[in-house]
């Protein structure tokens, strides 16, 4: 209750009183859902209602207070890698989180994911050599040649497999 002088102490909710019931609306704690939500890291909330969205009350500490979620790793149920889906990465910021398509993928769809980009459909998409064919991967390409051996185009360097 926010009559609790470990969770509320005295000196910081001078408004509190002891002669009061916790249902004589006496606590002025700095969070609360009716007057001041309360941003990541601020002392005061009794609850996840006193915190902003993307935001929880740990209440197991000496003084509880709001703490960011991380969508992208939760134990709770709030999977932003989920909703991010395939070839995307998932990045947690304070009370939210946002998914990137990774290179060679766009157009996110949520808890699909990102598209591949089909490289080959345009040369000047890809940097196959001309005496090699492009051929498409999920979220990039490669380029096989003549004598059936494939490689993935890298500035600086080019990586060979032999196909068998």
């Amino acid at each position: 209750n926010c009559l609790n002088p470990t969770i509320f102490p005295p000196s910081e909710f001078v408004k509190n009183s002891l002669l009061f019931s916790s249902t004589d609306n006496c606590c002025n704690r700095r969070c609360h859902t009716d007057y001041n939500i309360c941003s990541n890291g601020q002392v005061g909330c009794q609850d996840d209602s006193d915190c902003k969205t993307g935001l929880i009350c740990i209440t197991d500490a000496d003084q509880p207070y709001c703490a960011d979620v991380d969508e992208c790793n939760s134990p709770l149920d709030l999977d932003g890698k989920a909703y991010c889906g395939l070839y995307a990465t998932c990045t947690n910021t304070i009370g939210s989180f946002y998914c990137t398509c990774i290179t060679g993928c766009s157009n996110h769809i949520p808890y699909v994911g990102c598209e591949d980009v089909d490289e080959c459909a345009s040369y000047r998409s890809n940097n196959c050599v001309s005496n090699s064919a492009c051929s498409n991967t999920p979220c990039g390409y490669e380029c096989v040649t003549k004598d059936y051996c494939a490689y993935t185009p890298r500035i600086g360097s080019v990586d060979w497999t032999l196909f068998e």
